[in-house]
């Protein structure tokens, strides 16, 4: 009787154990998951503000790549574009 007892002690305490376990990994789940939103929130932004400077420096790029067509067009036709 005592062993039954003693056994039904031992799986109430592994079940004890097991819930903790499950709540202190839950807790570092929802830490790791925050961590993980935050890098990619980070890395998202990273790569919006290289989008948005690589649009910049390319429309730059056009903009004289244009204005220097200009200027071929001009100086072929004896106009000089300052």
């Amino acid at each position: 009787m005592e062993l039954v007892s003693l056994v039904r002690a031992i799986k109430a305490k592994k079940n004890i154990i097991k819930a903790e376990d499950n709540d202190i990994l839950s807790k570092h789940k929802f830490a790791y998951q925050k961590v993980l939103f935050d890098v990619q929130k980070s890395f998202i932004k990273r790569l919006l503000i290289e989008k948005i400077s690589g649009d910049v420096v390319e429309n730059a790029t056009n903009r004289r790549f244009l204005f220097w067509r200009k200027q071929q067009k001009a100086k072929s036709e004896g106009i000089e574009l300052m």
